[in-house]
């Protein structure tokens, strides 16, 4: 990575300030493997049995890759290894800060250093914690619809109606109604009633590959369907009902 994004600029008065720091962590301050250790039973213990969707799994992949700090420049790097277990990744971390450190002539790059990486551990261990801890099987329509054509059948309908394409992607660009068809279905029971209308829609994300609103489904349920599309959800409901 490139230091200067660790450093920034250095000045001369930054450097008076540094000292006193310097000084107090060598006589009575903790060394940098004990205050990482300490970061490391804290994050590991809040958030070693966190339960994610796989949804927030990815999201917090993505957060992942774009840490940029000294500590997950250089535990990602040796993330990747399988030879190496947690704890080795751990001393890797600390041994290239040593190096770093000691490279170093300016007291005030030297704190900078400290706290970029102290700040950076916390932030990549959290996402590390998260992401090895448990994940909630992501659930489909399948899972939630009552009967045993139901699933097959809503999908010929809906290929058929042109809200979704071959490749089951959601291609409609009215979605309020789209969820007026599934709130009809709930209705009728075809949805199995222990959902949620948020876990409805997490189940219509993962089906569709869409990214859907949680507000407009609550709003677009409340609404009326007009005359056409009621034509087109008594159509659906009389083909799930043989």
């Amino acid at each position: 990575m490139d230091k200067k994004e660790i450093y920034g600029k250095s000045y001369f008065w930054s450097e008076l300030a540094a000292f006193p720091l310097i000084i107090y962590y060598r006589l009575k301050g903790k060394n940098i493997k004990q205050l990482l250790y300490e970061l490391l039973s804290r994050v590991q213990k809040k958030y070693s049995d966190t339960v994610i969707t796989f949804q927030e799994k990815e999201e917090l992949l993505i957060q992942y890759e774009e840490l940029n700090n000294f500590f997950a420049y250089h535990f990602k790097k040796i993330d990747s290894s399988r030879s190496h277990n947690f704890d080795e990744k751990i001393n890797y971390c600390l041994n290239q800060f040593k190096k770093e450190s000691n490279s170093l002539t300016s007291a005030s790059k030297l704190v900078i250093l400290q706290e970029n990486f102290l700040k950076g551990a916390e932030q990549t261990l959290s996402i590390y914690f998260k992401l090895n801890g448990k994940t909630e099987r992501r659930l489909y329509l399948s899972d939630i619809l009552v009967g045993k054509f139901t699933d097959e059948r809503l999908k010929n309908f809906l290929l058929s109606q042109k809200f979704i394409d071959e490749n089951n992607n959601l291609i409609v660009d009215n979605k309020s109604f789209f969820f007026r068809i599934l709130k009809s279905l709930k209705d009728k029971k075809f949805i199995n009633q222990s959902f949620t209308d948020k876990t409805i829609v997490e189940v219509l994300q993962n089906e569709y590959n869409s990214k859907l609103d949680n507000s407009l489904f609550s709003k677009a349920s409340n609404i009326t369907p007009d005359e056409s599309e009621t034509e087109i959800i008594e159509e659906l409901i009389s083909l799930l009902d043989n």
